[in-house]
């Protein structure tokens, strides 16, 4: 009956979480207790299912990128950045990419890179005559380059889940596969979507073209920016190099104690950085890791996956699971989401005595889950939609309608090219 009643709680959770707007991961751990409860437990499957060792990866990774982003860090790499664009449109949606790229990897993911970069981009859009839809989707995509990062927070979890379920590190290959379809969706969008007329005209202006106002001259890197700096550098060395052996969190809490007392100087406290850190984040990855990994042990997951096995689709039902990360992660929480379709594609993969395509499928559901996120009903594609209404609201209703519709074709591109690339071939 357990088993049951974990499956229920976690579609309650799944679906009044994204329908009322309220933090899954608390969902998880209150309806996952109830299940307990109802079954006769005393919520001590829960318990059990909570991995102390994920909160200090949590916890951590978070506290160093937060110190990253008081210390003014995040910022002055922003500004440098885009003010080497020189006044050139085209290379705008890029520039945007880029810094939002380098802020998801460094930083808890895709949410704070795509709250920082959606005002300004679309902004510039507005100023410089560039199409919104142009710079919202290649800004996005751009973002989604550095959310399989080893540094991204959004990727710890992600990779911690697979380590520990079949003892295997995927982080570079996830990093490359990933970033290797968002390139590829990013510089397709670039030249369909207006760049090269944009290209042709900055030609045409020559020295006229339109400058470069609203955007900061940068400043200096001072002493607790190069601290920051060398503590990423060390940080990612050991999440490449040591593996599995490597305590992230442990690592990157040492790591960003040190750049807070380097940043002391500038008024950054640790009282400042842990009430800055974005603990509705931190509540959704654990409280989610925890219930899926419940429902795992009671043996929750194995009735789905048999469930899956009774259609008979064989190696398509693998595509079944990304095409389901994809559809479900248009509107709800990707990495939710993906924290929950993994385990069910490490089962099935083993019952089908498919294991060695395990890596291939947990990187497939990644990309697909990620791709379609330029949907303006996800959290990243409102974010722009909602800078946009500010910027430039005669367009806004023209802007919501391709962002959809590009974030829809997404959930059937990028599942069926993942399950090609890393699956079959």
């Amino acid at each position: 009956m357990l088993a049951w009643m974990t499956i229920i709680a976690a579609i309650l959770a799944f679906s009044l979480g994204t329908i009322a707007n309220l933090n899954i991961g608390v969902l998880c751990i209150g309806f996952g207790f109830l299940a307990s409860l109802v079954s006769g437990g005393t919520g001590s499957e829960l318990v059990d299912a909570l991995s102390a060792s994920n909160v200090f990866i949590f916890v951590g990774v978070n506290l160093l990128f937060t110190a990253a982003f008081k210390n003014g860090f995040i910022q002055v790499l922003c500004d440098k950045l885009l003010y080497a664009t020189g006044g050139r449109r085209w290379v705008m949606p890029f520039a945007f990419a880029a810094v939002g790229g380098i802020v998801a990897g460094i930083g808890a993911g895709a949410a704070p890179a795509a709250a920082l970069m959606a005002s300004p981009a679309m902004t510039m859009a507005k100023k410089t005559k560039i199409p919104t839809f142009l710079m919202a989707v290649v800004v996005l995509h751009g973002i989604f380059i550095g959310m399989y990062s080893p540094l991204s927070g959004f990727a710890i979890p992600i990779l911690a889940l697979i380590t520990n379920s079949v003892g295997v590190n995927i982080a570079g290959k996830l990093f490359i596969w990933s970033a290797l379809f968002e390139i590829t969706a990013l510089v397709v969008a670039f030249l369909l979507f207006g760049g090269l007329k944009l290209i042709k005209e900055d030609k045409e202006l020559g020295s006229e073209r339109i400058g470069i106002e609203g955007v900061a001259k940068p400043a200096k890197f001072d002493s607790s920016h190069y601290v920051t700096i060398i503590s990423l550098i060390l940080l990612f060395a050991g999440v490449m190099t040591m593996g599995r052996t490597f305590n992230i969190g442990i690592g990157a809490i040492a790591l960003g104690l040190i750049v807070i007392i380097f940043s002391r100087k500038k008024g950054v406290t640790d009282v400042d950085v842990i009430k800055a850190m974005p603990w509705g984040t931190i509540m959704l990855v654990i409280g989610a890791m925890t219930l899926m990994t419940m429902m795992e042990n009671v043996g929750g997951t194995k009735l789905i996956i048999a469930g899956i096995q009774s259609l008979n689709l064989g190696i398509y039902s693998a595509l079944l699971l990304i095409i389901l990360a994809g559809l479900t992660s248009f509107y709800a929480s990707s990495l939710a989401i993906v924290l929950a379709l993994i385990p069910m594609a490490i089962l099935l993969m083993t019952d089908m005595g498919m294991a060695y395509a395990i890596p291939g499928l947990t990187i497939a559901i990644c990309i697909s889950a990620t791709m379609v996120d330029v949907s303006p009903v996800s959290n990243n594609g409102a974010l722009f939609v909602a800078a946009n209404s500010v910027a430039d609201p005669e367009s806004n209703a023209g802007l919501f309608k391709k962002m959809f519709a590009y974030g829809f074709a997404m959930i059937f591109l990028g599942s069926i090219f993942s399950f090609i690339a890393l699956v079959l071939l």
